[in-house]
């Protein structure tokens, strides 16, 4: 038995370019294989939230002070 992995790892290799969106392509397919688009969604949030709280902590630095702490 086949599962939504085994599908989606036999479809062709898209060429990669500026122009690809991943994001809409996961857009496009989810209904092919929701299992996977969901795990994706989830993944490719990650490094924005990442992305925003180094730069909170990055700037805290510039406002608290070791007097101010």
């Amino acid at each position: 038995m086949k599962t939504g992995l085994d599908y989606y790892l036999e479809e062709d290799n898209l060429p990669v370019t500026q122009e690809f969106d991943i994001l809409s392509w996961w857009r496009t397919n989810r209904l092919k294989f929701p299992t996977l688009q969901a795990i994706v969604r989830d993944a490719l949030v990650i490094p924005l939230t990442a992305v925003a709280s180094e730069y909170a902590f990055s700037i805290s630095g510039q406002i608290l002070t070791s007097h101010r702490s």
